[in-house]
């Protein structure tokens, strides 16, 4: 290894020891000599390391915290398909972001409120030609 490690596990990696992260037993001598498969093992490593704050599933759990897609996907369902997806619309891309857009104003909590204050404040936006 030439300069300086780029973490804490190619450090320990690059010192002979045979290194195991606990996800899924991942082992850097497993991938013996290949270089690339090692590249993408230290770089899962990394990845997984500096998301390690984001990974509290206890955490989440225990506040009632969304962990799944099921929120995002219901909110999909919600905002999108039951507006644009019915038999009878056709809409253009640019039709469809300005109705999404309101749409999503109206059923976000406290954000139609605030827009409007944006307007009263900052004057209307204009579209560029």
């Amino acid at each position: 290894m030439v300069g300086k490690p780029a973490s804490s596990i190619e450090a320990q990696a690059g010192s002979g020891e045979s290194f195991a992260f606990g996800v899924g037993g991942i082992r850097l001598d497993e991938a013996g000599e290949n270089a690339e498969d090692r590249k993408k093992i230290l770089s899962s490593i990394t990845y997984l390391e500096n998301q390690k704050g984001r990974m509290k599933y206890s955490y989440s759990v225990e506040r009632n915290w969304p962990i799944g897609s099921g929120v995002t996907e219901a909110a999909c369902k919600t905002l999108i398909k039951h507006r644009l997806c019915n038999r009878v619309s056709r809409w253009k891309d640019d039709g469809a972001l300005a109705v999404l857009s309101i749409r999503g104003l109206r059923l976000t909590p406290g954000r139609w409120q605030e827009f409007w204050r944006n307007i009263d404040q900052y004057g209307c936006p204009t579209l560029p030609a």
